[in-house]
């Protein structure tokens, strides 16, 4: 959990650092800095909600409904932070509207679960359990995945094939650290971080290509 906190107070500091590196950039229009700043800030609250939850797995049983209003959250913001970036390039695309009513049927979905224990469950220990329809958040975070990688090939599409390589490899790196935490049995917490590290590959491919 140490270690958890320390990759946590990092992925904080660095998108911090973001948002000033944005907010100096006079090249940048105040839509698109908007756009960042929101990405950003979805990362953060999915990040903080996913450590928060761990915290309070086992905490005194007075905690029990912060619990499941905090896994709640988390359950909510992680596709959500998927969608962000797709939002960066796409925004009002296709891709980008399919994406948000995802979202928000995801968010309706746990929403339930908070009182019905449908993709979630915490017991009266305090200790979260996945619940019976616990796959079909899996289901919604993987399509997740999936139409950033959609949505980027296609925005990737209108640049030169050295481009596409580059905006293919930021999303690689993201959907790899992913698959890692999610098959690794060592309980390995790094998707928050790689999502840090591919908001600054977007500012940097945002800069050098538009």
């Amino acid at each position: 959990m140490t270690y958890y906190t320390a990759i946590e107070l990092i992925t904080f500091l660095v998108l911090g650092i973001m948002m000033i590196l944005v907010q100096e950039n006079d090249r940048i229009r105040s839509e698109q800095k908007r756009q960042f700043y929101e990405t950003y800030t979805i990362i953060i609250l999915a990040s903080l909600a996913e450590w928060l939850s761990i915290v309070l797995n086992g905490a005194p049983s007075w905690t029990i409904s912060i619990h499941k209003l905090v896994k709640c959250l988390d359950y909510m913001l992680t596709p959500t932070a998927a969608m962000m970036f797709v939002r960066q390039v796409m925004k009002g695309s296709k891709t980008d509207r399919i994406m948000t009513y995802l979202i928000y049927a995801n968010a309706v979905l746990q929403l339930v679960s908070l009182f019905t224990g449908w993709t979630f469950t915490v017991d009266d220990s305090n200790f979260y359990h996945h619940g019976p329809l616990h796959f079909s958040y899996i289901a919604i975070y993987l399509v997740s995945v999936l139409l950033v990688m959609i949505g980027f090939l296609m925005y990737g599409r209108q640049f030169r094939n050295k481009n596409r390589v580059s905006l293919s490899s930021i999303i690689a790196m993201i959907f790899l650290s992913n698959a890692n935490q999610e098959i690794s049995p060592y309980d390995i917490r790094i998707v928050y971080l790689a999502l840090a590290i591919g908001s600054i590959l977007m500012f940097v491919y945002f800069n050098e290509f538009f």
